[in-house]
């Protein structure tokens, strides 16, 4: 057996003069309040090894009496790690590993670990003993730390693939389950994105840095990885690494909506545990939000493009809820930035009625020469003569995702309702107006009468899809069947008498289809009826009823007495 040594008895060559190398330990061993953050350290180490392969794992032995368990079920927990690595030989163990403050980074920065101020970090666990066995170019050697933290160094006869560090702590059985699940829990925590195989028990635990989001964009450059993403439900998160290896987790305040991932080798931890803001901290923020405003927003406008293009025949929940997600992150994006990368202001977000492809570029442009923008759920004769006046029409609903970008964009109130403005009354051929014939003479005789300056009574199709008026008694037009503003096409009131327009009848409504029976017969009592029914909504003057009905009977008593 080599000579025992502690600790102690070695100065920290850039431990600070007004602390003993005892309290830069005990520092160094509780900086992090979570115990199992050594599996981290031991980890980095490993992979400063080259350890490609690191499996993990607690065995507990009950302690035996008389051949049977412990009836106190005590017994030996013990925390394993072992690496595949290059091992360490005699140099290495007493510069590196025992000796505090000496590390793998003064010499190489780019590698991770700090050999001896890492290591330390497993006496968090309070172990009884620590075990370190590593071969290294034909030295095999073992490391027995004991509760104090003093070592001893001993030649080993056999050899050992890499390096293993066993941590072995008294307990009892349900202790050392716990232990169990903590261990698995600080790994999947610590290192679930480290550049190795890294297993605990057989269970695979590392995996790609990755989101877990619909929509995201990985890049990897010298400065390392990075992924950025709209996780689903909009709450964002953030996460730095060192290499893989974790550093800071948690909700992201600097992107609200965004989650990110940067693993970057440049990337520290001060000796409290917290990540140093330094100015390489600051440029991996920057590359985040050069990904997130030019890479992530064309990876949104890119799968919009592909989602406005897709079916939805097979699963419309799942389309629906897929859209909900894709137009919420672009109204995120349109938010953000008031321009967006070509690659993503040119692509598809939009269809019109006819099915044609709009992009935001469209969107922006008709808003600036136009003034207005329409939307409407499908199409219809309406909506094809609202384009045909030059507009843009978006086949969307009122309450529908893709509205709300639209409002987005905008922001001024100049997205509308096709609706909303317009509407337009299908003309009917002169065999479907012949029936109608009685009626609209004999109102428009009564209006005359009565001193109104009406040009004609005509009849259209009110009820077709899409239609803004099918509920609607009538409506009046300068011409007949031409597209018309609602607010100057109403059909009710005073106004019927005032102006010199068309007075179009709503040909699908029931009671008006009656009176057009009953004014075969009787045209002037239609006609009487069919204009209070007009005057509905508005205050019907009793005199004016009374001069109406007056003129009525007159014109009826004139036709049946000739």
């Amino acid at each position: 057996m080599e000579s025992t040594q502690t600790a102690d008895s070695q100065r920290a060559v850039s431990a600070p003069d007004d602390l003993t190398v005892a309290e830069v330990i005990e520092r160094l061993v509780h900086a992090d309040p979570d115990p199992f953050v050594c599996l981290r350290e031991l980890v980095q180490n490993a992979i400063d090894a080259n350890g490609r392969e690191i499996d993990v794992g607690v065995v507990f032995e009950p302690d035996a009496a008389h051949g049977e368990p412990s009836p106190d079920d005590l017994g030996l927990a013990e925390l394993a790690v072992e690496d595949r690595g290059d091992g360490m030989g005699r140099e290495v163990i007493e510069g590196r590993l025992v000796r505090l403050f000496a590390s793998v980074g003064d010499v190489e920065p780019d590698r991770i670990g700090h050999l001896g101020t890492g290591f330390v970090t497993v006496f968090a666990l309070d172990p009884t003993l620590v075990v370190v066995d590593s071969s290294w170019r034909g030295e095999h050697w073992r490391v027995l730390f004991d509760r104090d933290r003093g070592y001893s160094l001993r030649r080993r006869p056999r050899a050992s693939f890499g390096t293993a560090v066993r941590v072995f702590k008294r307990t009892r059985r349900a202790e050392a389950e716990a232990l169990r699940a903590a261990a698995r829990e600080a790994l999947t925590r610590w290192c679930k994105h480290a550049p190795a195989t890294i297993r605990f028990e057989g269970e695979l635990i590392s995996r790609r840095l990755e989101l877990d989001a619909p929509c995201t964009v990985t890049i990897r450059d010298d400065d390392g990885e990075l992924v950025v993403g709209h996780p689903e439900g909009g709450v964002g998160s953030r996460g730095l690494y060192r290499s893989g290896l974790t550093l800071e987790e948690g909700d992201d305040a600097l992107f609200p909506g965004v989650s990110f991932k940067v693993s970057s080798k440049r990337l520290h931890r001060s000796m409290t545990c917290e990540v140093i803001r330094d100015v390489t901290y600051e440029r991996c923020l920057e590359r985040v939000r050069e990904a997130i405003d030019l890479r992530l927003s064309e990876q949104v406008f890119t799968m919009l493009e592909a989602h406005v293009w897709s079916s939805s025949v097979a699963d419309p929940e799942a389309h629906a809820a897929r859209g909900e997600y894709l137009y919420d992150a672009a109204i995120w994006h349109v938010r953000r930035s008031s321009r967006l990368p070509l690659g993503a202001e040119d692509r598809a977000a939009f269809r019109s009625p006819a099915g044609l492809a709009i992009s935001l570029g469209t969107v922006r442009r008709a808003l600036e020469r136009r003034g207005v923008v329409f939307y409407q759920p499908e199409r219809s004769p309406l909506t094809d003569a609202v384009e045909d006046l030059g507009h843009l029409v978006i086949r969307l609903g009122a309450d529908s995702p893709g509205r709300r970008l639209l409002d987005a964009l905008d922001g001024q109130g100049r997205v509308l309702s096709v609706a909303e403005r317009y509407c337009m009354p299908l003309k009917l051929t002169a065999a479907e107006l012949e029936p109608w014939r009685p009626l609209t003479r004999a109102l428009a005789q009564l209006v005359v009468d009565a001193g109104g300056e009406i040009t004609g009574v005509e009849v259209g199709r009110f009820a077709y899809e899409g239609s803004s008026i099918a509920d609607a008694p009538a409506i009046t037009q300068e011409h007949y069947g031409d597209l018309s503003e609602r607010a100057k096409a109403r059909g009710r009131g005073r106004q019927l008498l005032t102006r010199l327009q068309a007075l179009v009848l709503n040909g699908d409504l029931p009671e008006l289809q009656a009176l057009a029976k009953l004014a075969r017969g009787e045209p002037e009592f239609a006609g009487y009826q069919l204009a209070r029914l007009l005057f509905i909504g508005a205050r019907l003057d009793p005199r004016l009823d009374a001069s109406l009905a007056r003129l009525t009977v007159e014109r009826r008593w004139k036709r049946t007495n000739r």
